[in-house]
C-alpha cells in the first residue's frame, strides 16, 4: 500500500461547487509544482510552519514528490481492499464500491 491524500465531497456538494472544487484542484497542482522545484525553500517554509527541525522536515520533503494523479486502475483497487477490510471489521456500516464513488470533472473546452 502506498500513501496517497484524498479530496473528499459529497456529489451534491461538488455538482453545486464544481467550478470552485476545479479552481482548488488547479491551485493544488501549482502549488505542487512549486514545492517540487523548490525544496529547500519549502523545507524551511514548513519547518517554521511546523516547529520541527529543517533536518527532520528535508527528509520528508525529499522523500515525497507533491501533485496530483488521476485514479488508475491500481489505485482502485488498492482503495477497494482498504474499503472492503473497513467493511469486514464493521468500521463502516455496509459495502462500497470505489469505482461508482470516483467524481470525474468534465473536460473545460477553454482551457
Amino acid at each position: 500500500m502506498t500513501d496517497r491524500d484524498y479530496f473528499l465531497a459529497t456529489p451534491a456538494y461538488l455538482k453545486k461547487h464544481e467550478k470552485i472544487v476545479q479552481i482548488v484542484l488547479d491551485e493544488v497542482k501549482k502549488s505542487s509544482a512549486w514545492a517540487n522545484e523548490h525544496p529547500a525553500e519549502l523545507t524551511e517554509l514548513l519547518s517554521k510552519a511546523l516547529g520541527i527541525d529543517q533536518k527532520a522536515i528535508k527528509i520528508a520533503v525529499d522523500r515525497r514528490e507533491y501533485g496530483l494523479d488521476p485514479f488508475t486502475p491500481e489505485i482502485i483497487q488498492e482503495q477497494q481492499s482498504i474499503a472492503d477490510k473497513f467493511y469486514e471489521l464493521k468500521l463502516i456500516p455496509k459495502k462500497v464500491t470505489v469505482k461508482d464513488n470516483i467524481y470525474h470533472f468534465k473536460k473545460d473546452e477553454g482551457k
